[in-house]
């Protein structure tokens, strides 16, 4: 059975960053960069050993790192000053067939795109991954045609004679391993990627763009009252609804759907119903802890959208204002909030005026 290295580049400075802390090591989806790389070759079982590259000065952050992979087969190299140096650096420690390398701040690559890199490996010496250019290309003024080129990326794969090959003709120049390859015998493959493989370069790269999505729907019966209270507005009505709080359907619907975008649990269990506290609790005040709960983890609204159930009365002159008085609550601009209006054509529990409901979806995204 063939045997694989992977070998996973460290080393680099990245002096465009303009961060004192080598790039690998941020911050990214709530782990390091260097993990989302790790984290998909060590279940590739054909994979024997990883060789990780570091810079000398970085090795405290490395090792705190390497406390979650205890138990895998990871070998420490000392890179060098160059990229080529730091490579020669770990092929001079690799005996595998094939050996696959990468580079440490690229944390976006597909694990079936590593997959589809190995399996070409049995047609070609050396294989890489690659996505077409998709920017007109200008060279020294004058125009290059994009449908000739590829960007190339990585991992970038070599059976054991191109890699023996590549450490017998080191090149301090070269971009990559494949340049010292190109002018050889050996025969090269390239591997379209399946989704982009952005190398982390700039900070601007590290903005995450996580977003998540929150559901809930509340429903109160009426009881005779002097109003009907939705989204903050009290609408003259013979009857109004029922709970514990002030049972203004749309807040609660509201809340829970933000509680449940970041997993904290439904209504009644952070607000439960049988605490006197919350015995006609404002519910302004539940949509306000939900935000702070929101802003604490990390998260901002991206988008509301509301629908409530009622037969009667007519929400056509207060819908605008529930969706104003929601968004100075969340301190947002009104136009990410949505609030509509329906009927159960007099049918059902709503439609035979026995009380409201309402539905609320929210879109909550990462802060950076």
């Amino acid at each position: 059975m063939s045997t694989i290295t992977a070998v996973i580049l460290l080393a680099g400075v990245g002096s465009r960053m303009n961060n004192q802390i080598n790039k690998v090591y941020l911050n990214l989806d709530n782990k390091k960069v260097i993990n989302h790389s790790l984290d998909k070759f060590i279940k590739i079982k054909q994979i024997e050993e990883i060789i990780l590259v570091y810079n000398p000065n970085d090795i405290e952050l490395l090792k705190q790192v390497l406390v979650d992979y205890e138990e895998y087969n990871i070998k420490l190299v000392e890179g060098g000053k160059t990229r080529n140096n730091s490579v020669c650096n770990a092929l001079n420690n690799v005996s595998s067939d094939y050996v696959l390398i990468h580079d440490g701040a690229r944390p976006y690559t597909k694990l079936e795109d590593i997959y589809s890199l190995i399996d070409a490996l049995n047609d070609f010496d050396a294989v890489s991954l690659y996505h077409d250019c998709v920017d007109a290309i200008k060279y020294k003024g004058k125009s290059l045609n994009k449908n000739d080129l590829i960007a190339v990326t990585t991992p970038q794969g070599f059976n054991r004679n191109a890699y023996t090959y590549i450490l017998n003709n080191q090149n301090c120049l070269a971009f990559d391993e494949l340049e010292i390859l190109e002018n050889s015998e050996y025969k090269i493959g390239y591997i379209k990627e399946t989704s982009d493989n952005k190398k982390i370069t700039y900070s601007n790269d590290l903005l995450q763009l996580e977003y998540k999505i929150g559901y809930s729907m509340d429903f109160h019966p009426f009881v005779a009252k002097d109003y009907l209270i939705l989204g903050g507005v009290k609408i003259p009505s013979k009857v109004g609804l029922k709970g514990h709080s002030d049972a203004d359907s749309v807040y609660h619907a509201l809340t829970e759907a933000i509680l449940g975008s970041l997993h904290l649990g439904d209504m009644g269990y952070n607000y439960p119903d049988n605490d006197p506290k919350y015995k006609d609790y404002d519910s302004s005040l539940f949509l306000k802890d939900a935000k702070t709960k929101l802003e604490s983890n990390g998260y901002a609204i991206a988008n509301i959208d509301i629908m409530i159930y009622l037969e009667s009365p007519k929400l056509k002159n207060y819908k605008f204002i529930m969706e104003e008085n929601i968004a100075q609550i969340l301190e947002i601009d009104s136009s990410k909030v949505s609030v509509k209006a329906t009927t159960f054509e007099k049918k059902g529990v709503i439609g035979s005026n026995e009380g409201v409901a309402a539905e609320a979806f929210v879109l909550i995204k990462k802060q950076n």
